[in-house]
């Protein structure tokens, strides 16, 4: 882990914990998954940004992580608290993970589409 990603979760060690896992997941899933860190998000790139996270900005959701990423059409699922029209055939979608639990199977899966999206439909 770089030291970017480290400064990125100063002082929150259960959201950096969150982040590992899902980091874990994803490169058990992804050949050559790339991170990279920025001020507010950190993204994930199988040749292109396919999900990215974010720290929330709401004092009560501290320790979690908000996750963003594409689909070609809103997700019908309680987990997802907004889905944004981009453009035709693209709706970013925004969720809160506050438990590793949270990174499951049908949340790996929509990433899977997402960086199928991405790989493909550009």
């Amino acid at each position: 882990m770089n030291g970017d990603i480290l400064q990125f979760f100063d002082g929150q060690p259960q959201a950096l914990a969150l982040y590992l896992k899902l980091e874990e997941a994803l490169a058990q899933r992804v050949p050559g998954l790339t991170v990279r860190a920025a001020a507010t998000q950190i993204s994930f790139y199988a040749r292109l940004m396919f999900a990215c996270v974010s720290l929330p900005r709401k004092k009560a959701e501290r320790g979690g992580l908000r996750l963003s990423f594409v689909q070609p059409a809103p997700l019908d699922s309680p987990r997802i608290e907004q889905a944004v029209f981009i453009r035709p055939g693209v709706y970013t979608h925004h969720l809160l993970l506050t438990k590793a639990e949270q990174i499951d199977g049908e949340l790996l899966g929509w990433l899977d589409a997402a960086r199928w999206r991405e790989a493909n439909h550009r």
